[in-house]
């Protein structure tokens, strides 16, 4: 039983690594029919080196006009073909959010003290680091 979780594991992983290839060839094929090659390769490269991010948005568009241009199908078409990458696309853009949000309201402070880390945002500045007062 365990042999045949892994191997469909493998499988899903598989299909969703090329479900992800075909769907980033339809948005460059899509991107490049209707605005140029040049801001077709703009679009890969800033999705590759920001590691996607807020530059995925140009290449869901893509996806959708590749979808109409290359395949012929209704651009909503193109909608489900990017759902599964958007289910995890928009967690990741809220807790990204959040802790923007936390970070900047909430700042907490962490300091060493002998060896052992204290996160306190009120009393770690309260505290002797330089150990002045231990004889």
């Amino acid at each position: 039983m365990y042999i045949l979780k892994s191997i469909l594991v493998v499988l899903g992983v598989m299909l969703y690594l090329g479900l992800g290839v075909f769907v980033t060839y339809l948005g460059y094929q899509g991107i490049a029919y209707n605005y140029g090659d040049g801001w077709a390769i703009t679009a890969l490269v800033l999705l590759f080196l920001f590691k996607g991010g807020i530059f995925i948005i140009p290449m869901i568009v893509g996806v959708c006009l590749g979808v109409e241009a290359v395949l012929g199908w209704h651009w909503s078409s193109g909608l489900l073909l990017i759902f599964p990458h958007l289910i995890f696309l928009v967690p990741a853009f809220g807790m990204a959010a959040f802790e923007k949000i936390k970070n900047e309201y909430f700042p907490s402070k962490v300091v060493m003290v002998d060896g052992s880390l204290i996160k306190d945002p009120i009393d770690a500045d309260s505290i002797d680091t330089t150990m002045q007062g231990k004889k």
